[in-house]
């Protein structure tokens, strides 16, 4: 099933692979390797070819590659998973694009990008290039977010998102409500706090929302109670443009 090159170098061809405990004890077993802590069950694999290299602690996978796990699914041209001493356990993903999924009950999570990096372990995901995520909640409004970097972590217990923080020159924001309306803002920084219900929105903040429009240092919008507000900033002012009419 494997051979061995420079007794550093492990090659397959194997088309799919289970990922599990036994699979890195044949991977690595004949190099003086533990298993890397894939639960049986939990995770699997599939890629055209892969590689792995003792010395720097690494397994390539290559070629239509589709890895997933109790959390997120994704689809990527490459991934490299990394495994040190005292090190989390990390997955460095790229793609063209690569596909993030990421479902439970409560919402419904999708992303493209160039490159990702996963820490399982952390619930911790970064996106970097061209990212377009969207995240559809249980209430059905659909969020979209394009940046050029997404920080994204969610809950260990529930797999619900915590945090997620979007940069772009500028990153935007859309929000689709069920009735239709959509609500549009760009800015060169983005947190969304799922726990609470807010986006807020840092440096050449333009929002607009039913026609009317806001440019603004900073700018916090509730998404629930669908209510904004403007904090003070310090030499900067902030404007609002009302639709025609109203």
């Amino acid at each position: 099933m494997f051979g061995m090159t420079n007794n550093k170098q492990l090659v397959s061809k194997q088309k799919s692979y289970r990922i599990s405990s036994l699979f890195f004890i044949l991977l690595f077993g004949s190099l003086g390797w533990s298993a890397m802590n894939f639960s049986s069950g939990n995770e699997s694999l599939s890629a055209d070819s892969s590689s792995a290299n003792k010395k720097k602690g690494i397994v390539t996978f290559r070629g239509n590659v589709t890895f997933s796990d109790i959390n997120i699914q994704l689809s990527a041209d490459n991934i490299v998973i990394t495994e040190k001493p005292k090190v989390p356990r990390n997955l460095d993903v790229t793609g063209t694009p690569l596909s993030l999924r990421h479902n439970t009950t409560d919402y419904k999570l999708s992303a493209a990008a160039k490159s990702l990096n996963y820490i399982p372990a952390q619930r911790q995901l970064s996106l970097k290039n061209e990212i377009e995520l969207t995240l559809v909640p249980e209430n059905n409004e659909q969020i979209t977010i394009k940046a050029s970097t997404i920080d994204y972590q969610f809950d260990d217990s529930q797999q619900q998102p915590l945090d997620l923080h979007a940069l772009g020159s500028p990153a935007t924001f859309e929000l689709l409500e069920e009735d239709g309306t959509l609500i549009t803002a760009s800015s060169n920084r983005i947190h969304y706090s799922s726990q609470k219900g807010l986006i807020t929105m840092e440096q050449n903040v333009s929002f607009e929302y039913r026609g009317d429009r806001i440019t603004a240092e900073k700018l916090i919008f509730d998404i629930n109670q669908k209510a904004w507000q403007v904090p003070a900033v310090k030499n900067k002012r902030f404007e609002i443009i009302k639709k025609a009419g109203k």
